[in-house]
């Protein structure tokens, strides 16, 4: 589980950890919700996105190597590059309107929880 130690609110029951570069490279591309099962993507490591052939916004998450939010995105739309921030080293990609449901921001401390 993804959870917002800032917050103390969980952002993903199931998130996919994608470390290899196949996973990394597919990611959500081509596909029309989160794959089944899975409610948000972690992408590392990774410095940016972009959201090229998808088919569906989503949040993303920029993040550092201890998972500090360095910059938060709402709702980015298919077709967009994504920005590229210093200090990044890993991107959560979440459905959109999770960021603003959970009162996620800048600066928070998310964690993976077994559960």
């Amino acid at each position: 589980m993804l959870y917002n130690v800032t917050k103390k609110s969980f952002l993903a029951r199931k998130p996919l950890k994608a470390t290899g570069f196949g996973g990394r490279l597919r990611g959500l591309m081509f596909r029309s919700s989160f794959p089944a099962g899975c409610d948000a993507l972690f992408l590392y490591p990774c410095r940016a996105i972009h959201t090229y052939f998808l088919r569906f916004p989503i949040d993303i998450l920029l993040l550092d190597d201890s998972m500090q939010i360095i910059s938060a995105f709402r709702a980015l739309e298919p077709g967009k590059i994504g920005p590229l921030v210093a200090g990044v080293t890993g991107v959560m990609e979440l459905p959109a309107g999770v960021i603003d449901s959970s009162g996620t921001s800048d600066g928070d401390q998310l964690t993976f929880i077994q559960g």
